[in-house]
Formats: C-alpha cells, sequence, structure tokens
C-alpha cells in the first residue's frame, strides 16, 4: 500500500506540472499600451445628434492578444486626460452633468449605445442630469477570426463603410484604474479606448500595463519577458512538492 501511495504522489507531482503548464500565460501584444484621449472608436453620440456618429473618434488600441480560451490578464491605468476644458478625468472616469452647452441631453457614452440602442436607456435626458464614468478606461475583446481580418476596424460599425467591420458596442465594458482581471473567452484581442462621446477636442492619454495571470493565481508575471522565467518557477514549485511529498513516503520504507 505505501508504495502505491508513493506512485501516487509522484502522479500527483506530474499532474500539477501539466497543469501548470496548461495555465502558461497568454502571448502578449505589449506589456505596456499608451491610448490616446481620443481612442473613443467612433463609440457614443455627441451634441443632441443621437443618430449621428462621434466627433473626431480614433479606433481603439490593440492591448492583448490571447491565444486560447481562459487565459488571464491583470489591467491598472494610469494618467489623466482632459475632455471639454474643464474635465481631467483619470482612467475611472468623471461624472458629467447634462447642461445643455458641453453635454447636451441626447449625449451618451460609448459604454452607454447599446443600452439606447435596445431602448433600456430613454433620451433625451433631464437638465441637471449625472452621466457616469466619462472619459473612463475601457476595454472589448474582440475574437481571432474578426481581428484577423482584412477588413476589420476597430470602431462603432456605425461608422464604417461596407465591407468594413466593427465591433460590436455590446462587447464594450468598463476597465478603469485597476487592478482589473480580464479572462479571455477564446483566441483574439483586447482592444483599449476612452468612454467619451465628443473626443475631437481631448488631449492627453493613459498608460495601461497589462500583466500575464496564472490560471492557479501562483504567478503574476510582465508579459513579454517573463514568460520563460515564470514557467521554469512553476515546474520548480511542482517538482519541489511532488519531491517532498514522495520523500514522506518513502521514509516510513527504508530503502524504495
Amino acid at each position: 500500500m505505501r508504495l502505491s501511495k508513493i506512485r501516487m504522489y509522484r502522479l500527483g507531482a506530474v499532474l500539477l506540472i501539466s497543469g501548470l503548464l496548461a495555465a502558461a500565460p497568454p502571448a502578449g501584444v505589449a506589456g505596456m499600451v499608451t491610448v490616446g484621449a481620443q481612442a473613443t472608436g467612433g463609440f457614443g453620440r455627441s451634441y443632441g445628434f443621437a443618430g449621428g456618429p462621434s466627433s473626431g473618434g480614433l479606433p481603439l488600441v490593440a492591448g492583448w492578444t490571447f491565444t486560447a480560451a481562459g487565459q488571464m490578464i491583470s489591467i491598472s491605468a494610469t494618467g489623466t486626460i482632459n475632455i471639454a476644458d474643464q474635465y481631467n478625468p483619470g482612467p475611472n472616469g468623471v461624472p458629467v452633468v447634462i447642461d445643455g452647452v458641453v453635454a447636451a441631453p441626447n449625449s451618451f457614452t460609448p459604454l452607454e449605445q447599446e443600452a439606447v440602442l435596445q431602448g433600456t436607456l430613454a433620451l433625451p435626458r433631464p437638465e441637471g442630469a449625472s452621466v457616469p464614468e466619462v472619459g473612463a478606461l475601457m476595454g472589448a475583446f474582440v475574437p481571432a477570426g474578426t481581428a484577423s481580418n482584412s477588413n476589420f476596424v476597430p470602431a462603432d460599425p456605425a461608422t464604417l463603410v461596407a465591407p468594413q467591420i466593427g465591433i460590436d458596442p455590446a462587447t464594450l465594458f468598463l476597465i478603469g484604474a485597476g487592478p482589473y482581471t480580464f479572462t479571455s473567452q477564446g483566441a483574439g484581442t483586447l482592444y483599449l479606448g476612452i468612454n467619451e462621446w465628443f473626443p475631437s477636442n481631448n488631449t492627453g492619454s493613459f498608460t495601461v500595463s497589462l500583466s500575464a495571470v496564472s490560471k492557479l493565481g501562483l504567478l503574476a508575471v510582465p508579459e513579454p519577458g517573463g514568460l520563460a522565467l515564470a514557467a521554469g518557477a512553476g515546474i520548480t514549485i511542482a517538482l519541489a512538492v511532488g519531491m517532498a511529498r514522495w520523500r514522506e513516503g518513502a521514509r516510513g520504507l527504508g530503502d524504495v
């Protein structure tokens, strides 16, 4: 029975190593990305033109490329941008008051666009209403099949012309300053942008740091330089655990 137990420990060590290798961090585009204040992808609408495009929006910025489902990264952002002169949001954004000047009653942000399309956000908004998270860092995950298409543009499809294809506004989500952990739904690319409806007069940028995270939560390493080191460290840990358990079992047997 003891010999079988030792074999079980050995098998456990092998399985642990396999799990660590399977959970290896994804291959990333860069460890740090700059997202300019005008990178709204043309999402959002401004100055009362609820059906018209946002003014001056640049495409979203590629942040990280994933090779499979279940890969995780940690995202953090710093910096300040300027929107409409009097607002200087960080990556979490700021509330903006509907005043009929800077923010018209029919204005809505990129993160609100799907709600407007679905009819769950009623417009126009009353004067004095507050719009949350304006200028915040946002993201959108695009499957590899779409991101690799030669006609793909990381922007609102409503601002593009055929045969161009864009990003579904329903896939936009708030990231903020973080740390924010994102898990891939499959192979694809995470794009980053700014949650703002009138970017033509925006200035500044956010600096976004992205780090690969092990599924097992044992390591979080910057991409790309630390990948080999992290994988080696994970295997070393697994071997150490397996050997410790083997010795524990072997002590009860004498010479094995």
